[in-house]
């Protein structure tokens, strides 16, 4: 009878692991959390389901979308799932714009989720568990960029017979990031032609269709096509709405197709609804309607400021070589100051950077006056000689900026993140020391001992000053063994708490 009841209560125990959905554990790496997750508590057999990757950052940190813009690296998920799965293409929110002067990417803050449906086999028993799996594989950053990471998420579901319940720790996820899906059909009339190197989008709206667009921004699929930087001019047309985007130099007469996103500040099916619509359209090279349209426009700028002079301009350049510990030994040892540009083509900051103050006129003439050879550690694909380098430096990841002057023997200076023109010439002509480290420690110490000698005749002190003369007399017949003792205490009470006090801070 006993094994009876042991065996009814692990075949019950069996049962609710079997129905249950158990849930993979989130993956902490930096500034991010990555976690699988499912819109269903359990699996039935050929019946779709869908699955996710969720991804939440700390604050100020983004990662990319599936065109990063100008810089960046382009977030990858792969599922991996058993035998007869099948998962539809992954499917992306709309996206956010990020920018450091004229350099613009897009991609995700806060929270994101990356989902498919998913397709089980009709085969599969009532009554086992499945292992679901997806490799991500992202590229974080703020004003640095971390090397790029990836990771195996697993999840493991029941297989049931009877409809799947929806998953309540998840379900507002899914649903919020779905509406922020681009919609495909929308009853909108869209056409695109191509003139004089810019691309216009003519939008006629449905009849019944209420309010207007005051806003709209194209985010394209493809990179190097439409110039991210420029003006995307909206103007009322007779029957709906124009936009104009400029295209980058290189892409004026290749342009066929135009694919990606619109995102207005109305939705595309009335107020309420969704605001990303899906565009995918052949560009006509003979545009007939781009003169009316040209006139149309209302100048408003619904994209990101461009930047100044996009016109090709001959430059003096910094002659770049490549980076490695051994070239940087051998110069310091012939006596020429070095310039080390830590840099990856997915840096966002790194980008704005070298499109900005180290290709400066000012800048260029005054490196080559001085005779500063320039090295670049490209870190684009992660060095382990690189990261040698960024360690030695206390960074996590890239840009980093270091300048060794011509004396062997000098500290290098290191640079913030963010450099300008003025912050890099101050320390190539000035020889300036790296900041907190122009004072030996026995100079600290000296202040610090002055700075405690002050606070001895602060107001607030004196009353303590009584308690420790008193003290003292107190202890005037005591033996020296023992009065030792009290002060070696003392001292050692007064240092574990300010010790901890810094522990704490």
């Amino acid at each position: 009878m006993t094994h009876y009841f042991i065996k009814l209560i692990l075949g019950m125990f069996l049962s609710v692991l079997l129905t249950t959905s158990l849930v993979g554990k989130p993956v902490q790496e930096k500034h991010i959390e990555v976690e699988l997750i499912s819109e269903q508590e359990s699996i039935q057999p050929g019946k779709p389901f869908w699955l996710a990757v969720r991804f939440k950052m700390e604050a100020h940190w983004h990662i990319y979308w599936k065109n990063s813009g100008d810089s960046g690296r382009a977030t990858i998920l792969e599922w991996k799932l058993p035998k007869g799965f099948k998962a539809e293409t992954v499917q992306w929110p709309a996206p956010g714009t990020f920018r450091i002067g004229p350099i613009v990417t897009y991609g995700y803050e806060g929270e994101t989720l990356l989902m498919s449906k998913i397709t089980p086999p009709k085969t599969l028993k009532p009554g086992t568990q499945v292992e679901l799996g997806a490799m991500a594989d992202w590229l974080i950053c703020s004003d640095v960029c971390l090397p790029p990471t990836d990771v195996n998420l697993k999840l493991t579901l029941a297989v049931r017979s009877e409809p799947a319940k929806v998953n309540a720790k998840w379900a507002k996820h899914f649903a919020e990031f779905r509406n922020r899906l681009p919609i495909t059909q929308s009853g909108w009339k869209l056409k695109a032609g191509r003139k004089n190197g810019k691309i216009y989008l003519l939008l006629d709206h449905p009849a019944n269709l209420k309010g207007s667009l005051s806003k709209l921004h194209f985010f394209p699929y493809e990179k190097n096509l439409v110039h991210l930087a420029g003006k995307q001019l909206l103007g009322k047309t007779e029957k709906g709405y124009a936009l104009q985007l400029d295209t980058v130099k290189e892409a004026k007469t290749k342009i066929h197709r135009l694919k990606g996103v619109l995102i207005g500040n109305k939705g595309w099916l009335g107020e309420s609804s969704k605001q990303a619509l899906e565009v995918d359209l052949t560009i006509d090279p003979k545009f007939e309607n781009v003169l009316v349209i040209s006139l149309l426009l209302n100048g408003e700028d619904q994209g990101i400021k461009p930047s100044k002079g996009n016109e090709t301009v001959d430059k003096d350049e910094l002659n770049w070589e490549p980076f490695s510990p051994e070239r940087v030994e051998a110069l310091r040892k012939a006596g020429k100051p070095v310039f080390i540009d830590f840099t990856a083509s997915w840096c966002l900051t790194c980008q704005y950077n070298e499109s900005t103050t180290l290709t400066d006129p000012k800048l260029v003439k005054k490196f080559k006056a001085l005779g500063i050879v320039t090295l670049k550690a490209d870190y684009t694909t992660p060095d382990e000689v690189i990261s040698k380098e960024l360690k030695k430096f206390k960074r996590a990841g890239v840009p980093l900026y270091v300048y060794y002057g011509k004396d062997p023997k000098a500290k290098p200076f290191v640079f913030p993140e963010l450099i300008n023109t003025t912050m890099v010439l101050e320390a190539v002509e000035g020889g300036k020391e790296p900041p907190n480290e122009q004072y030996g420690f026995m100079f600290i110490l000296l202040l610090s001992f002055l700075g405690g000698l002050i606070l001895n005749v602060m107001p607030c002190v004196f009353p303590v000053l009584s308690i420790k003369v008193l003290s003292f007399v107190e202890q005037a017949g005591e033996s020296k063994a023992k009065i030792r003792m009290h002060g070696l205490v003392f001292a050692l009470g007064i240092l574990l708490s300010f010790w901890v006090l810094a522990g704490i801070i």
